[in-house]
């Protein structure tokens, strides 16, 4: 993992995305693109182009002073990071295309809430990058300090597909010296595969025996309750999903269940992965 980027608002939740993104690129020795987006400066039309340029370049001064005050390293700290700096007009959409331009491997984003129910845990501008976004989403919620990720829970219906997955999880494990535990619910009132996890594992670990990953499958009453005593139990850093999976997704942060699946994910950074 070479290249991480980080939206940076001015916002409560945008620094604590800052300071665990930041934390992430020294333990790796990753670059950290901190990224900033404006609504762009009214001028009236009929000003010269070159008076345009010089106000949206004076905006821009004015706002990149700010941000690097903003992104100052934890105090005691100097040179361990490097830094570079990406403002620009746009909206959450443009946070994607800055991480595609600059061949991204991950996001971090700091995250608030907001109205529907993704958004009520993630914010909306997290929800829209995490499902448009082409590489994996790390959403950091408020609070959340860095303590070093030696555990990542991968929640999964073991199937084929997700081998693939797992394998690019267990690389950014590797980097982060962590490990990867592969984790099924397995509702207490329905049949379990097991044929289905031997394959799974069999398949995986033909390829990949060497990568640090453990299996489990919880029997629990529902999928959030299942997974959010296995976090707790395993002392798990990051909860990572594929975006697509949406049986997950929504028992997970389902609108009926949101009260009280807030405990969980409002405390728990999530790593959401694309297919």
């Amino acid at each position: 993992m070479d290249k991480i980027i980080v939206p940076v608002d001015f916002s409560s939740a945008s620094s604590w995305g800052f300071y665990y993104a930041y934390n992430i690129a020294k333990e790796i020795g990753a670059e950290l693109v901190v990224v900033h987006l404006y609504w762009p400066p009214y001028v009236e039309t009929t000003y010269p182009a070159n008076m345009i340029q010089s106000i949206i370049t004076k905006k821009e001064d004015e706002l990149l002073k700010h941000l690097k005050a903003a992104t100052q390293a934890p105090l005691g700290e100097t040179g361990t990071v490097k830094i570079r700096y990406v403002i620009e007009p746009g909206s959450e959409q443009s946070i994607v295309d800055v991480a595609a331009q600059n061949k991204a491997d991950l996001i971090v984003m700091g995250t608030h809430g907001s109205g529907k129910a993704l958004d009520k845990v993630w914010g909306s501008n997290t929800a829209n990058v995490i499902h448009n976004a082409t590489c994996p989403v790390l959403a950091i919620p408020a609070g959340s300090t860095y303590e070093g990720i030696e555990s990542i829970a991968y929640a999964t219906d073991f199937d084929p597909e997700d081998t693939e997955l797992l394998y690019q999880l267990t690389l950014i494990a590797v980097a982060i010296k962590g490990q990867v535990h592969c984790v099924h619910i397995n509702l207490a009132d329905g049949p379990f595969e097991d044929k289905k996890e031997a394959a799974f594992r069999a398949s995986f670990e033909k390829n990949f025996s060497d990568l640090p990953v453990t299996y489990s499958v919880w029997s629990a009453n529902e999928v959030e309750e299942g997974l959010d005593t296995f976090c707790r139990i395993n002392k798990i850093s990051i909860l990572a999903m594929l975006t697509h999976k949406k049986n997950i997704w929504e028992k997970v942060f389902g609108a009926k269940s949101m009260t009280k699946n807030m405990s969980m994910q409002t405390k728990l950074p999530l790593l959401a992965f694309h297919k």
